[in-house]
């Protein structure tokens, strides 16, 4: 069985400017890690309106693969929410729309709700990829802290004297 680390994944990817060079399994990780990262640091429509537009259509086929239903869900109201207020799944009208005077206030957190079904997607990754040989592994989780967060560690838990 294949053995696939998705940070090491995304990492190479990035390291080589995208997916040029991943399989199909590994384009499959990256997307999904492209998708939750970037909603963390820009933002949902950060996403939608910004350098990593072009993926949707590919976040949504590896959804769609692995059978993330629940994220799939979110995409879908994402959708059927843009559509009733006449946008289209277009990086420019996404942008237009959203910077434009018209977007109601609150939108729905359709970013938190993703996250939400972050437990499911991953496992219906991990079921996916194994029906093709593939075991996603983390090598990160099987190292011991460095010295450096075992020290921090140790001071966390250290009871304070002198609150006593």
């Amino acid at each position: 069985m294949r053995e696939l680390d998705p940070n090491e994944v995304y990492d190479r990817a990035l390291s080589r400017g995208g997916q040029a060079g991943l399989d199909e399994d590994e384009r499959v990780i990256y997307v999904l890690k492209e998708f939750e990262v970037f909603i963390q640091m820009e933002g949902w429509f950060g996403f939608f309106t910004g350098s990593r537009a072009y993926l949707y259509p590919e976040l949504r086929r590896s959804l769609e693969l692995c059978g993330a239903s629940g994220s799939l869900a979110v995409l879908d109201d994402f959708e059927a929410y843009l559509g009733r207020s006449g946008v289209e799944i277009e990086e420019e009208a996404i942008a237009t729309w959203y910077e434009g005077a018209s977007v109601p206030s609150p939108l729905p957190d359709w970013a938190e709700r993703f996250t939400a079904q972050d437990d499911e997607r991953w496992a219906q990754l991990r079921r996916y990829l194994a029906s093709r040989d593939v075991k996603l592994v983390d090598r990160l989780a099987n190292e011991p802290p460095s010295p450096l967060v075992q020290g921090l560690m140790a001071m966390l838990t250290k009871p304070n004297r002198d609150l006593n």
